[in-house]
This record gives C-alpha cells, sequence and structure tokens, in this order.
C-alpha cells in the first residue's frame, strides 16, 4: 500500500514547501498538482479496495475521479499542451475535465450522506441544515443572474459553478452529520474535503470578481490555487492511514495468537 510509505509529517512539510514554490515559481505550479493528485487518485483507489460494502466502495470510486479528472486538466494547462491543441481547443477539454471532476465529487458525497444516513446511527440533519442548503441554492441563483447580466458565462463553466454550489449544498448536511459523530477518524476526513470543497468556492468567487478594481483579489486567487490541491490529499491520506493502523493491528493480534501456541 502507498498509504504505508506516507508520513504526516512530512507530508505536510512537502505540502509547505510546495505551495511556496508554486507561488513563487508559477510555471512549476502545474507539475506540483498533477503530482498531487495523481498520489490522491492512487490512494482513493486504494481505500475503495479496502471495502467490501458496495456503496463505501463506491464512494471513494466517485471521490477518486475529481483527482483523475484533475490531473489531466492541469497536464493540458502547460505551454506545450496549448502549441499542441490550440488555446480554444485547450480551454474546452479544461472546463470538462473540472466538469468531470466535479461531478464525480458530488456524486461522492451524495452516496457518502445516503449511506451514513441509512447506517441507522441516528445521523440526520436538523431544520436549520435544509434552511442553509435552500440559501446556498438561492445564492446560486442570484450569482447566475448576476452573472448574465455582467455576460454570460460558457455553458461547461457555467455547469461547474452549479455544481460547486450542489457540493457546497452536500457540505452543510455532511457537516452535520460529522458533529453528531462527535469527532472520529471519519469526521475528520469528510472535514477536509468540506474544507477542499470550501476553499475551490471561494476560489470561484474570487476568479469572478473584476480584478481591475479589486487587485488584491488575484493575489488571493493565487494562495488558494496553491493550497486546494493539498486539503484533499490530506483528507484522503488521513483516511489511508487508518486502514494501515487497522491492518498493523490485525498483525499484532494474530502474531499473539501465534505466540499463544
Amino acid at each position: 500500500m502507498i498509504a504505508r510509505w506516507i508520513n504526516p509529517v512530512a507530508l505536510l512539510t512537502v505540502a509547505v514547501v510546495s505551495a511556496v514554490a508554486g507561488l513563487v515559481f508559477h510555471e512549476i505550479r502545474w507539475l506540483i498538482h498533477v503530482a498531487v493528485y495523481f498520489l490522491t487518485w492512487l490512494l482513493c483507489l486504494e481505500i475503495a479496495r479496502d471495502y467490501d460494502h458496495k456503496l463505501m466502495r463506491l464512494s471513494w470510486v466517485l471521490f477518486s475521479g475529481e483527482p483523475f479528472f484533475l490531473t489531466f486538466q492541469f497536464l493540458i494547462g502547460t505551454p506545450a499542451a496549448a502549441a499542441w491543441l490550440g488555446l480554444e481547443r485547450r480551454g474546452f477539454l479544461s472546463l470538462v475535465l473540472v466538469q468531470l471532476g466535479l461531478t464525480c465529487l458530488v456524486a461522492g458525497m451524495v452516496v457518502t450522506w445516503w449511506q451514513l444516513r441509512k447506517f441507522g446511527l441516528g445521523f440526520h440533519a436538523l431544520r436549520r441544515d435544509w434552511i442553509a442548503v435552500v440559501s446556498i441554492l438561492l445564492a446560486m441563483v442570484v450569482f447566475f443572474a448576476l452573472s448574465k447580466q455582467g455576460g454570460w458565462m460558457f455553458p461547461m463553466m457555467a455547469s461547474a459553478r452549479i455544481m460547486l454550489f450542489l457540493a457546497a449544498a452536500m457540505s452543510v448536511l455532511l457537516n452535520r452529520f460529522c458533529q453528531q459523530m462527535g469527532g472520529g477518524e471519519i469526521a475528520r476526513v469528510i472535514r477536509f474535503f468540506i474544507a477542499y470543497v470550501a476553499t475551490r468556492c471561494v476560489m470561484n468567487l474570487v476568479f469572478a470578481v473584476n480584478k481591475t478594481w479589486a487587485p488584491v483579489a488575484r493575489e488571493l486567487e493565487d494562495v488558494l490555487n496553491s493550497v486546494f490541491p493539498w486539503i484533499f490529499l490530506f483528507g484522503v491520506a488521513m483516511r489511508a492511514r487508518v486502514a494501515v493502523r487497522a491492518e498493523q493491528e490485525l498483525a499484532k493480534v494474530e502474531l499473539a495468537g501465534t505466540a499463544g501456541f
């Protein structure tokens, strides 16, 4: 398992160094993102293989779609890809890959929410959570109404932003379940995913801001762009380490049983 070789402290150190390097040297940022998302994809597949429960396995297969498609999205963001594909075709393919990744992410969140709800552990959303969900959906309508007045965006970009709003709505419901869990590894993993969604939502809102009258938006977008892939990786790595620790504990039990004979 790849997760056996991941040390959380070392991963945090690499994340900080890489984020700073991406801010200073923009030309290598795509390479860092490709490496981060490729590793995240492999870890998601490892986690999916650990599950016998079909829905839980499905949720992690779906989660793996986000890093899988974004790996290619950053690969085609290079100058060489632009020269080969052409700017217009590269831009379209980039939006398609982002859309596919976000669709997988939202689907994974929905399946996760559904299975936690059905496990019979008493997890349920409160009225205030549904109010927050409705508020997010209304904010989506307002956002697109304002976007239409300011000049309509590409359909693929619009659909990607719809998926981001839906992911934000699902984050509200999942966060309530995390609170009802009272902590634990799974709750921390879900909260990393929620933080990832929140960062991407803020980044897209910042991107939508007119940078001519809000120049600080460009700097904020740069920082968020360097950070957000690592948030997803940390959540996935944390879940993968749970499987590694469980395997180590099982090995100890089996060794103790053998010694008893």
